[in-house]
C-alpha cells in the first residue's frame, strides 16, 4: 500500500474510505487506524495478514461491528476484469467480431464463447503448486 497522498497535500484522512487492491497487512492496518479511516474496501484477499488478529480491537473483517473500522471485500467488476468485459479487444488478444461485410453480426448462442479466460485454479492452488515445486527442487539438491 502506498502512503496516503491526501496527507501530503494537507487533506484530512479522518472519516475517509480507503479502496485498496489487496487486504492490508498488519503494519498498514496500524496506519489506517491511526489515520482515522472509517472504512476499507479491498479487492483481493490476503489470508496471511495478521491484521484481523493483531487489531481485533479496532477493525472488523467482513462483519460490520459498532465502533470498529469495517474491512469489506469489494463487490463488483474488479479493475483486472474491467478491460476484458468492456472492450472489443480482450487482453487475451482475440478481437470480438461485431460486424461482417459492413453489417452488424447477429448474436447466435451456438457461436457464443466466454469473454473471460477462465482460470482453473485459485491463488491457493498456485501456492500449493509452488510449494510442491520447491519441495521437489530441495529433494534434488539433497540427493
Amino acid at each position: 500500500m502506498a502512503p496516503f497522498p491526501c496527507a501530503r497535500t494537507g487533506r484530512s484522512t479522518r472519516d475517509a474510505t480507503l479502496f485498496t487492491t489487496t487486504f492490508p497487512c498488519h503494519n498498514c492496518c496500524r496506519h489506517i487506524v491511526a489515520a482515522g479511516i472509517r472504512r476499507v474496501v479491498y479487492i483481493e484477499p490476503y489470508p496471511k495478514s495478521w491484521a484481523s488478529t493483531l487489531h481485533s480491537d479496532a477493525i472488523s473483517v467482513d462483519d460490520p461491528m459498532e465502533g470498529k473500522i469495517p474491512f469489506e471485500a469489494f463487490v463488483g467488476v474488479g479493475p483486472r476484469r474491467f478491460f476484458d468485459l468492456f472492450s472489443l479487444t480482450l487482453s487475451a488478444g482475440y478481437v470480438i467480431e461485431r460486424k461482417k461485410d459492413g453489417k452488424l453480426s447477429e448474436w447466435q448462442p451456438i457461436n457464443a464463447a466466454p469473454r473471460l479466460q477462465l482460470q482453473p485454479t485459485s491463488y491457493l492452488d498456485h501456492e500449493i503448486l509452488a510449494l510442491e515445486t520447491v519441495k521437489k527442487l530441495r529433494l534434488k539438491s539433497d540427493a
